[in-house]
């Protein structure tokens, strides 16, 4: 397929995201995986905004271009998010043969980013 004709952009709050801290739109290639999948890269986070503002952890949609040149909204929301911090580790003694639980402290980020 045609890279020109393989395009995505991507939209936040019904704004066009711009790349670059602001000075370019955010667009891509995307590869034809499978009749049903695509794979394409997002923009990076630290200088994606939309309506002036930083995207930071809001909704945001990926439109696909189609055969007319047009981009299509596919109503599906995609969200940046935080990855998870591991604090500690503690298990308990236990035999070769025995079950042994392993708790994890973490910290999900809840209530600031990773809402969803």
């Amino acid at each position: 397929m045609d890279d020109s004709k393989s395009q995505v952009t991507y939209f936040s709050n019904n704004n066009q995201m711009m790349c670059q801290d602001g000075q370019v739109k955010c667009t891509n290639v995307y590869s034809v995986v499978d009749e049903h999948t695509i794979r394409v890269k997002v923009p990076e986070q630290a200088s994606a905004t939309a309506g002036g503002q930083k995207v930071s952890h809001q909704p945001f949609n990926i439109l696909m271009m189609d055969m007319d040149g047009e981009f299509v909204n596919n109503q599906i929301k995609l969200y940046y998010f935080i990855e998870f911090t591991f604090k500690n580790i503690s298990a308990q003694f236990a035999y070769s043969n025995e079950e042994k639980p392993i708790m994890i402290e973490t910290d999900f980020h809840w209530d600031s980013g990773n809402d969803y």
